[in-house]
């Protein structure tokens, strides 16, 4: 019989896996018309080291999209417009110029961020997302949830960062770092596009 100390170093180690192949003859079985089956895809809800493999329907997903554009709102072309305006170092006659020249550099940045997290991907043969620094805001009640999004940086190119999947399913919805804000990070793209 086992002692509980080896019980638990022995759950410690458990890692339950699933090939993406045993969770298609899963998904056959479960829907032999393929009618029924094309509303599932099969989503890894694990790592690429330790893969478990599942049925999820479609609707899942664009849920979840759904959310995050919600919860995660990106800096608008009036929200910098809005920033360059105050900034009086900045004549009046080039506000709309640099205002546009700071949206499109906040767009590449983003766009330069999934480019490097898809090519560290293939680099390594480990998976790397884009990960958020300060979480998404949407285990907060309705009543907080707009006024914590007023501050919250949202979907900005400087409250992302490029990470290893392992360390930021393990980070989850925790704020590890620092206290960013929807304000700073507006600062910091039109002083990066004003130069």
């Amino acid at each position: 019989m086992k002692t509980f100390q080896e019980f638990i170093v022995e759950a410690r180690k458990y890692t339950r896996t699933r090939s993406k192949e045993d969770a298609a003859k899963i998904l056959a079985d479960r829907f032999p018309d393929p009618e029924q089956r094309s509303a599932y895809r099969l989503k890894n809800r694990q790592t690429v080291e330790t893969p478990y493999w599942g049925p999820e329907l479609k609707t899942n997903q664009k849920n979840q999209q759904k959310r995050r554009a919600e919860n995660l709102k990106p800096i608008t072309y009036q929200e910098i417009l809005s920033a360059v305006k105050r900034d009086l170092s900045i004549p009046n006659s080039e506000v709309r110029s640099v205002a546009k020249k700071a949206h499109n550099t906040e767009r590449s940045r983003k766009a330069t961020q999934t480019r490097e997290a898809k090519k560290q991907t293939e680099k390594t043969g480990k998976e790397y997302n884009v990960d958020h620094i300060v979480p998404q805001p949407n285990r907060r009640p309705e009543a907080l949830r707009s006024r914590f999004q007023a501050i919250h940086p949202g979907d900005a190119s400087t409250n992302r960062e490029v990470s290893g999947a392992v360390e930021n399913r393990e980070k989850n919805s925790k704020n590890t770092r620092t206290t960013l804000t929807r304000a700073s990070a507006i600062k910091t793209v039109v002083r990066g596009s004003n130069k």
